[in-house]
């Protein structure tokens, strides 16, 4: 038997709760951010529907923590860590 995998909204609100820790809350537009980052790669939501719906400097922080999907995974590793 496998152990129960923890929810992956648990994951989401983790980050978030971080960030909102580290900012004192003083940026709610970081906090969203934090609980959409993996929205594009992972839940196929497009960064256009983020910026509709949150605005554009959601969708920008959104983006900029977002892995380009195309590239091979050490690369994506690799650009995480220089921009770390």
């Amino acid at each position: 038997m496998y152990p129960a995998q923890e929810p992956y909204i648990n994951h989401l609100l983790e980050v978030a709760s971080l960030v909102a820790q580290a900012t004192g809350g003083s940026n709610p537009h970081v906090v969203i951010a934090a609980l959409l980052h993996d929205a594009v790669e992972d839940q196929e939501v497009s960064i256009e529907m983020i910026v509709r719906e949150f605005g554009n400097q959601v969708g920008d922080i959104v983006l900029e923590v977002t892995d380009d999907k195309t590239l091979p995974k050490a690369e994506r590793k690799r650009k995480q860590i220089e921009s770390g």
